[in-house]
């Protein structure tokens, strides 16, 4: 029997190492073989027994708000928006 647990999902970077792909989406948003780092990384919590995610945000985080809400409708996912970056995971 597995205990559930919470979960926080570092993502307010600006991913400077990837600017040609992260002008435009912030890096969770980029995708790999059509999955997108962020999803890839909440469905893996979820499959492992994960009940709440907490995501911190920052760069662009409108567009990790709007992916939240449509994909998973904010079902035990909250956003931690942070005004001014704090620094490095």
């Amino acid at each position: 029997m597995s205990k559930s647990f919470s979960a926080m999902i570092l993502a307010a970077g600006y991913g400077k190492r990837m600017l040609s792909l992260t002008n435009k989406i912030p890096k969770p948003l980029v995708k790999v073989n059509n999955v997108s780092l962020l999803k890839n990384s909440i469905d893996f919590l979820y499959k492992i027994g994960c009940k709440k995610i907490v995501i911190n945000t920052h760069y662009k985080y409108n567009l990790i708000s709007d992916f939240i809400q449509e994909y998973y409708n904010n079902n035990n996912i909250n956003i931690s928006y942070e005004k001014n970056i704090l620094d490095t995971g």
